[in-house]
């Protein structure tokens, strides 16, 4: 009995250890996503979106390969339900949480460098609720996005990073002066913490944001995984893939 434990705690430690350096890639990708969006909201700058999407571009292509660059909670939830055979779900609460704190650590260096609280509201002639549908659209397009050029067969290919930071530029462009384009939990927990608005905005931003990833997944299944195909079709093989996939998984 005592063996069978510590063989399973010395596995535990493996995989920790194995997984280690995307851990601390996905925290180094989300400081400097929040540091950025910090600093550029800060300074008003008017070709923000470009600031920020080209860091999140650089991001993705930097540490893609380490840890999937997801950078975003939304994110990764939209891939472990979207795709799951691509991301065991033991991984992903981990990978929430650094998220979020390299999102206030990020946050915490652009309040220290300007002193200025960003404000996680929509704008004064729209109301929350409707800058949370703002936030369930571009947040879905943002992880349809990522399931598509980074999770599909499509994987691999040298525009992913590229396609997304142009989602989010797109969204900074076209919701910014709604909802300010979060689009991510770690985005809006972080400026939260310095910001000391009241908590109704933040909540109703984060549940939309989630919402939007689980549309993202939907969206993702009915057509990738939905379609009718002859069994050779790459649309089967990639089924096939990923039932195979998730036979290996310890939570199905």
């Amino acid at each position: 009995m005592i063996g069978d434990h510590l063989g399973d705690l010395v596995i535990v430690s493996q995989t920790v250890l194995h997984t280690f350096p995307a851990y601390v890639a996905e925290f180094i990708g989300t400081f400097f996503l929040v540091f950025t969006v910090g600093l550029n909201v800060s300074m008003q700058n008017p070709n923000a979106p470009l600031s920020i999407g080209s860091i999140l571009m650089v991001m993705i292509f930097s540490m893609g390969s380490v840890s999937g660059a997801h950078f975003n909670p939304s994110v990764t939830l939209g891939i472990v339900l979207g795709n799951p055979c691509k991301f065991t779900l033991t991984d992903a609460p981990i990978y929430m949480i650094v998220q979020v704190l390299g999102g206030i650590a990020g946050a915490g260096i652009s309040f220290a460098l300007t002193g200025d609280k960003i404000t996680v509201k929509p704008s004064d002639q729209f109301s929350v609720f409707l800058a949370a549908l703002a936030e369930i659209i571009f947040t879905m397009a943002l992880a349809f996005v990522v399931l598509n050029v980074a999770t599909s067969r499509d994987a691999g290919n040298h525009y992913y990073g590229v396609a997304i930071g142009f989602t989010v530029i797109s969204a900074a462009y076209a919701i910014g002066p709604i909802s300010g384009a979060y689009l991510n939990p770690a985005v809006t927990l972080g400026v939260f913490v310095f910001s000391q608005e009241e908590i109704q905005s933040v909540g109703v931003y984060i549940v939309a944001q989630i919402i939007g990833s689980l549309l993202a997944a939907l969206a993702f299944r009915a057509v990738r995984f939905s379609r009718k195909a002859e069994p050779t079709s790459e649309v089967q093989e990639e089924v096939n893939e990923c039932e195979e996939g998730l036979s290996h998984l310890s939570i199905r």
